[in-house]
């Protein structure tokens, strides 16, 4: 008897739980939950393509002082743990550098130090 008691109650809180799922699924989202731009807009100094702050990330063995310092710019500070450089560039010479940098055999990667947004339709924004 017993059993059979602790049986029909789990039954009936299972059932309840699937009730309350239904109708969540059924219910609007309250108006306080409303759609909201989950990211901050980028600052004005921020142009998506004329980048005067770089991240570069130089090959082993290879002196990011020395290869910055060839193309023309200047190390902000390094971002420990992965050994990126951030780096300042003159102002309008960001894509520029960035291919050169890129082309450069002592150069794993060079790209803009900015932040970028997906958008819906699939492309991104950014350099």
């Amino acid at each position: 008897m017993m059993r059979i008691f602790v049986s029909l109650f789990v039954l009936a809180f299972a059932i309840a739980g699937l009730a309350m799922t239904a109708q969540a699924q059924q219910d609007p989202a309250p108006e306080s939950a409303a759609v909201q731009d989950p990211l901050p807009s980028p600052e004005p100094s921020m142009t998506p393509c004329k980048p005067d702050s770089l991240l570069v990330k130089v090959n082993p063995g290879a002196d990011p002082a020395e290869v910055i310092g060839r193309h023309g710019g200047t190390i902000l500070r390094t971002i420990s743990g992965i050994d990126v450089q951030v780096v300042a560039v003159p102002a309008g010479t960001g894509l520029q550098t960035i291919d050169e940098l890129n082309a450069d055999p002592d150069v794993k990667y060079a790209e803009a130090d900015q932040i970028v947004q997906a958008s819906q339709t699939g492309g991104g924004a950014g350099c």
